[in-house]
């Protein structure tokens, strides 16, 4: 099989909803804004009301256009690549040859339709080419400069809405709009800019040629990692109302600091239980890699990840480095990684820094794979994809049973969630107890609400894995003694 590393990190939902939205493809007219903020805001409300978002078009900023744009180009390089059943995904069952005929008829449909989409801006050639490459952002940039993004848009929709169904996609009768707008209030103008209460949040509009359009809420650019500096992450600078962001706004993972630890207390060699946080003297910060919404972080390589300096801003550096056990979580919206060092601030020091890469293995989506008739029997063997699978463990307590799963570690690192289902189909509960490996041996164990011996295990797996290299370059308040 072919390497995914040509496929993007994720789809945002503004691409989801080009792919799903049930919309009107009359034409639309060139963008013209709105002769003030509230009649903006009236045209967006009117396009909602109608599930037709592509009315909004006329009334949104040329800068979230473009950003619109790119997130459609992008989306669709992703949805093409994802699909082509050529090159099936692990664990998706082989189709007979005349459905795999069907499927690539459908894929080949879905092809022509987007290069025919994407040809008259000449973006038609970066189908195929890893949508993050530098090159392949230059020439999407550089095209959307040049083209009527309002026609551009509106033509890559009438794409989406008839490609998505192609390679098996269902369609949402009420898409999301664009510009998500309630009661708006307390509007102000001040020269070409002006803002508006859109519920607990701030609506922004720019005026361009004497007409008013909608600024929508930044998602960040592409391309590159955004940073704990560039994200008001710092301590002291931070989002304190409510709680902190957990996802990625941008297309690619975000790593800010997530906690400082300082200790400086004298203990006796073998008092451990003694020692702050049960953790030798010095200096950590935790980094929290936050990945975007839809895409897994699988694993961090505290190895392979580089820590170019950590230090003050006095210029104090502290030398330091990874701790061995970095932690991702359960659903693979992020991970935690500690940067460790025996060494302290300078008492003048108002803040700690640090520069590197974390390396680290993550996928573009998940897909869901039901194996049948699976027998809660020691030493059951079924397969997940080309993979052989040992039921192992089982044990009987009340009205569940306990069992293992032993697996090669690298299917298992690959694995988001297992859910259990009867033979009716209906869902049974049970969850994950524990996971482990040794070298390359791997085992999950369950447990499940059911004494039935025979069930239905679905598997959901994560899709379009690589490996990446996410720079970092943070800050943090620090409080000195």
């Amino acid at each position: 099989m072919r390497s995914r590393s040509m496929l993007t990190l994720g789809v945002s939902s503004v691409v989801i909803v080009l792919i799903a939205g049930t919309v009107s493809l009359a034409q639309v007219a060139k963008p013209n804004g709105a002769a003030s903020p509230q009649e903006a805001v009236a045209t967006i409300q009117k396009a909602t009301a109608a599930n037709d978002v592509l009315l909004a078009l006329p009334v949104i900023s040329p800068n979230g256009l473009k950003e619109i744009a790119s997130d459609g180009v992008t989306g669709l390089l992703m949805v093409l690549a994802f699909s082509d059943p050529s090159d099936p995904m692990p664990g998706r069952s082989k189709p007979s040859k005349a459905e795999l005929d069907a499927q690539q008829k459908k894929y080949n449909t879905a092809m022509d339709l987007a290069k025919t989409t994407l040809k008259p801006y000449g973006l038609d050639t970066v189908i195929g080419k890893p949508v993050l490459a530098d090159d392949t952002q230059k020439t999407i940039n550089g095209a959307l400069d040049k083209a009527d993004k309002v026609v551009f848009v509106a033509s890559l929709y009438g794409a989406l809405t008839k490609i998505g169904p192609l390679l098996g996609m269902k369609k949402d009768a009420k898409p999301d709009p664009l510009v998500a707008v309630g009661t708006v209030t307390d509007y102000k103008i001040t020269g070409d800019a002006a803002t508006a209460k859109n519920g607990a949040e701030t609506l922004q509009f720019v005026r361009i040629g004497g007409r008013w359009y909608v600024e929508p809420p930044t998602k960040g650019a592409g391309g590159t990692a955004p940073t704990a500096s560039s994200s008001n992450t710092s301590a002291g600078q931070g989002r304190q109302e409510g709680a902190p962001r957990t996802t990625a706004t941008g297309k690619d993972p975000e790593i800010v600091v997530g906690g400082i630890q300082i200790a400086k207390v004298v203990v006796g060699d073998n008092d451990f239980s003694a020692k702050p946080f049960h953790s030798d003297n010095g200096t950590r910060i935790v980094l929290w890699i936050k990945m975007p919404a839809g895409q897994g972080l699988i694993e961090i390589d505290e190895d392979a990840s580089l820590l170019q300096s950590f230090g003050d801003d006095k210029g104090t550096s502290m030398g330091g480095k990874f701790g061995n056990f970095p932690e991702e979580f359960k659903d693979g919206s992020g991970g935690t990684i500690e940067i460790a060092s025996s060494a302290f601030a300078a008492p003048s020091a108002t803040a700690l820094l640090a520069e590197g890469s974390v390396a680290m293995t993550v996928a573009a989506g998940t897909r869901k794979t039901r194996i049948a008739n699976v027998r809660l029997q020691n030493e059951t063997k079924f397969s997940f994809g080309r993979t052989p699978i040992t039921v192992a463990g089982v044990e009987t307590q009340d009205e569940s049973q306990t069992f293992t799963l032993k697996l090669p570690r690298q299917v298992m690192t690959g694995i988001k969630d297992i859910a259990f289902l009867d033979a009716k189909g209906q869902p049974i509960e049970g969850h994950r107890t524990s996971s482990g490996y040794m070298n390359d041996e791997a085992e999950m164990g369950f447990t499940v609400k059911t004494a039935a011996k025979t069930l239905t295990l679905e598997f959901e797996a994560w899709q379009g894995q690589r490996t990446i290299k996410v720079p970092f370059k943070v800050r943090t308040g620090l409080t000195p003694n």
